[in-house]
């Protein structure tokens, strides 16, 4: 196993890799499409988390652990905030413009606090089965206010890529 330093920093890169993509799937204009692709990058960093520090990850567990900390570990106008901000993209034009604005930064948000409190549990010798989801929601509100102030910064990121990967299709497609 690596030594606690490589572990946390490659831990933290993982972090913000999921983070910015879970910003770019938070501008897909489509309602609901972005929620499960929000959801999936979050379980991919899980899964991605728990093989850095060798602990036997379950798809189905994670699914739940995400479910509860997201949906019930937040107050109520929070965890209805994705919801809302996918059901805004239904309004023609000021509902995707609206968003746009939202889903970016609670994606980017809620899969920094994921990844951190994950990082922490694994550190601390957890596995995905003696996770105390009461405590973990705490947590993870503590988390998600902190991770709002660095989401602006990897929007930022996510949106760079997105206009390279849209200029080297251009690009691409007139060669």
């Amino acid at each position: 196993m690596l030594e606690r330093e490589e572990l946390n920093s490659r831990a933290k890169m993982i972090v913000k890799h999921h983070a910015i993509m879970a910003a770019g799937f938070g501008l897909v204009p489509v309602p609901f499409v972005d929620l499960a692709a929000v959801v999936g990058v979050q379980i991919n960093m899980l899964q991605e988390l728990s093989k850095l520090y060798e602990v036997p990850f379950s798809q189905q567990r994670s699914r739940s652990i995400v479910a509860s900390l997201i949906g019930g570990g937040l107050p109520f106008a929070a965890s209805a905030m994705p919801i809302v901000g996918s059901i805004l993209k239904l309004v023609p034009v000021v509902g995707s413009v609206l968003g746009g604005v939202v889903m970016p930064g609670l994606s980017t948000a809620t899969t920094i606090a994921l990844g951190r409190l994950f990082t922490k549990h694994f550190e601390s010798g957890g596995t995905m089965i003696d996770i105390n989801i009461e405590k973990m929601r705490a947590m993870f509100r503590t988390e998600v206010d902190q991770a709002k102030a660095e989401a602006s910064e990897v929007e930022a990121e996510a949106k760079a890529y997105k206009a390279d990967v849209v200029n080297s299709e251009k690009v691409a497609v007139s060669a």
